[in-house]
C-alpha cells in the first residue's frame, strides 16, 4: 500500500465494527516508527473494551471483559492524544466520551451520515479499508461487506466519477463476522487487495445489553403506540431501543396486558396518531443501524411486511391488487397494470422469475416459453395461452423481497450468533445496503415512498426547548457529546413522506453530582434540530419524571 500511494496515507475505514483493526494497528506502528511516513485517519464510531481506572479495578474487569467483549482494540485510538493533531478525524463519537479531548473537538467532521462519503473524498482519501466476512475460499470465495456496505459502497461510487486518481480498496477479511448477501455481498473485483492473514479474523465486538430502566420502559411504551401496522420503523441502538421492541412485542402479543398498561398512560382522549392493535400485516424495517431490538422484532414475526426492489409491483403490493401467494390474479394484475406486455419479452420473463411469479425452470426461447419438454407461446392476451401459463408456469409466492433494510450493525455476542447461524431464507430477507439509499430520498424517491408508507423514525434527543427545536449532538460550549448522524435525514424524510413522523425521545431530567436538573428548558445557544423543522414531531418524554421545568 505504501509504495503505491506514497508518504502520505489518507485513510478511511468505517463506523463501528467494520474496522479492520489488526491491519490499522499494523500501519500505525509502521508510521510511528518511520517520521517519513503521515497518516490522517477518518473514521468514526471507534469502540473498545472497557478498562480499569486503577490497578485493581483493571484486574478486577480484566476476566470479565475478555469474556464479554474479546475484541482486539485500536492501537491508534487509544494513542490518538499523542498523535500529530491533524492524524485523525471523526464523524461520530461514542456518547461524552471525548468531551475533555481537545484534539478531537477541534479535529471532529461535523456531518450528516449521508455526506460522510462525500466529506471522506473532499479530504483527499486515497486508502478505504473494511473488515469483510467470507465464505469458502479460492475460486468459490465469496466476500460481504457484512455491517458496514453503507459508506464503501457511496464511496467507490463517488470517486469512480473523480479525475482526481484512484483510491486503494483493501478488504481484510475477518472470518468471524457474520456473512450478509444482498447489497452487501461483493465481488473481489471491488478491492485491490484483499487479506486473508489469520491475524485479521478477531471477535466482533460486542457490547452487553444495557439495563433497560422504568423510564425507558415509559418512553418505550409511549412510542410504541404511535407505530402504524403496515408501516416502517427505524430505532437506534441501547436501551430505549430495547424498550420499544419489547413494547411492539407485548403489542403483539398480550395485547390484552398491553391495552391495560397504555390505559394507565394515555389521556383520556388519545392522539389521532395512537395505535394499539395487534399487528395483522406487520412491519417494514428500514434504520441505519440494525441492532438487537430489530433481531428480536423479526424472530417475533413483527417485522415481516415484505417490500420488493420493483416500484410496478411494490405499488399493486400497497393497493392490495396482488398478495404474496401467486396465481393467475398475480399475472392478469401485472399484465392490466402494463408491467408485462401483450407478448412476454425476455426481459420480462426474467423479472417474473426473479420476483417467484415463474418457476425458476421457466425459459425464453425464440419467443416461446419452454419448461422442461413444455413450449408456450407468450401472448397473454389470448386466453387459452393465458390459462396455460397460469397453469403451468407460475410459482407458488413471491420472491426478492426485504423484510428489513440496514447500513450497520452492533450487539451483543449473541446477536452476531443468530445471524451466523440463521436459515439462508430468513437472512436473505435482511438487506444490508448503502446508507445513501436508507437515509434519504434522493436518487430513488418513487421506490423508497412505496415502501416508506406510514414511517416512523424513533430516535433520542438529550434535550428540547419549549419551542420545539431539539438538541441531539453538542452542548452549548460547543464541546460534541456525538454526532448528528443520521437525525437531521430522518427529519427531512418525515416531513416529505405521506403519513410518516419522527418520534424524538428523551428523558425529562437527568442527575449530574447528585442535582437534579430539566432536559425541557426554554432555550438552548445551540441546536440540532430547529422548530422549523420540529413542528411535526411526536416528542414523548418519561411521565414519571415529568416535572415543570424551571
Amino acid at each position: 500500500m505504501i509504495s503505491t500511494v506514497g508518504n502520505r496515507i489518507v485513510l478511511g475505514i468505517p463506523l463501528g465494527v467494520g474496522k479492520p483493526n489488526p491491519f490499522v494497528n499494523a500501519l500505525y506502528r509502521r508510521v510511528k516508527e518511520n517520521p517519513a511516513l503521515h497518516l490522517k485517519l477518518f473514521t468514526a464510531l471507534s469502540l473498545s473494551k472497557p478498562k480499569g481506572k486503577s490497578d485493581l479495578e483493571e484486574r478486577f474487569l480484566g476476566p470479565f471483559v475478555e469474556r464479554v467483549f474479546g475484541v482486539s482494540d485500536l492501537t491508534r485510538r487509544q494513542a490518538c492524544r499523542h498523535l500529530p493533531p491533524t492524524s485523525s478525524y471523526e464523524f461520530f463519537m461514542r456518547t461524552g466520551e471525548y468531551l475533555n479531548n481537545g484534539g478531537a473537538q477541534q479535529h471532529y467532521v461535523y456531518s450528516n451520515y449521508t455526506h460522510v462519503a462525500r466529506d471522506m473524498l473532499l479530504n483527499g482519501i486515497n486508502v478505504l479499508a473494511q473488515a469483510v466476512a467470507c465464505e469458502g475460499s479460492g475460486d468459490s470465495m465469496r466476500l460481504s461487506l457484512s455491517s458496514n456496505p453503507d459508506v464503501m459502497l457511496d464511496l467507490i461510487d463517488l470517486a469512480n466519477t473523480q479525475p482526481e486518481g484512484h483510491i486503494m480498496v483493501i478488504g481484510v477479511i475477518n472470518r468471524k463476522m457474520p456473512f450478509m448477501p444482498n447489497g452487501a455481498e461483493v465481488g473481489p473485483e471491488v478491492f485491490d487487495f484483499i487479506v486473508d492473514d489469520p491475524a485479521g479474523t478477531h471477535d466482533v465486538f460486542a457490547p452487553p445489553n444495557m439495563k433497560v430502566t422504568l423510564a425507558d420502559y415509559a418512553l418505550g411504551l409511549y412510542a410504541s403506540s404511535v407505530v402504524k401496522d403496515g408501516g416502517t420503523l427505524q430505532i437506534g441502538i441501547g436501551a430505549l431501543g430495547d424498550a420499544i421492541a419489547q413494547a411492539l412485542i407485548l403489542r403483539d402479543r398480550s395485547n390484552d396486558d398491553y391495552r391495560r398498561i397504555m390505559g394507565g398512560l394515555l389521556p383520556a382522549v388519545p392522539s389521532k396518531l395512537t395505535e394499539l392493535a395487534p399487528f395483522a400485516q406487520g412491519l417494514y424495517g428500514c434504520s441505519e443501524m440494525f441492532v438487537n431490538g430489530f433481531l428480536q422484532l423479526i424472530e417475533a414475526g413483527i417485522i415481516r411486511r415484505e417490500v420488493f426492489p420493483h416500484a410496478g409491483l411494490q405499488r399493486l403490493v400497497n393497493a392490495g391488487k396482488i398478495g404474496m401467494h401467486v396465481d393467475a390474479g398475480t399475472l392478469a394484475a401485472l399484465r392490466e397494470a402494463q408491467l408485462i406486455s401483450g407478448k412476454l419479452t425476455a426481459a420480462e420473463v426474467a423479472m417474473l422469475k426473479r420476483f417467484g411469479i415463474f418457476k425458476p425452470d421457466v425459459e425464453w426461447e425464440d419467443g416461446q416459453l419452454v419448461l422442461g419438454g413444455l413450449r408456450f407461446a407468450t401472448d397473454l392476451d389470448d386466453a387459452a395461452t393465458f390459462e396455460a401459463i397460469a397453469q403451468h408456469c407460475l410459482g407458488e409466492k413471491l420472491t426478492g423481497g426485504f423484510i428489513m433494510h440496514g447500513g450497520f450493525f452492533v450487539g451483543p455476542r449473541s446477536f452476531y450468533e443468530r445471524l451466523r447461524t440463521m436459515p439462508r431464507e430468513r437472512l436473505a430477507k435482511i438487506n444490508m445496503t448503502r446508507i445513501g439509499f436508507i437515509n434519504q430520498l434522493y436518487g430513488q424517491e418513487e421506490i423508497a415512498r412505496l415502501q416508506r408508507r406510514d414511517a416512523r423514525f424513533m430516535n433520542t434527543t438529550m434535550m428540547v426547548t419549549l419551542l420545539g427545536a431539539a438538541v441531539s449532538d453538542s452542548l452549548a460550549s460547543g464541546q460534541l457529546v456525538s454526532g448528528v448522524g443520521g437525525q437531521y435525514n430522518f427529519v427531512a424524510m418525515a416531513h416529505e413522506l405521506a403519513g410518516a413522523r419522527v418520534v424524538l425521545m428523551l428523558r425529562a431530567t437527568r442527575t449530574r453530582h447528585d442535582k437534579t436538573e430539566s432536559n425541557i428548558v426554554w432555550n438552548y445557544a445551540h441546536t440540532t434540530i430547529p422548530r422549523l423543522c420540529a413542528h411535526r414531531h411526536h416528542r414523548i418524554r418519561d411521565p414519571a419524571r415529568a416535572e415543570r421545568p424551571r
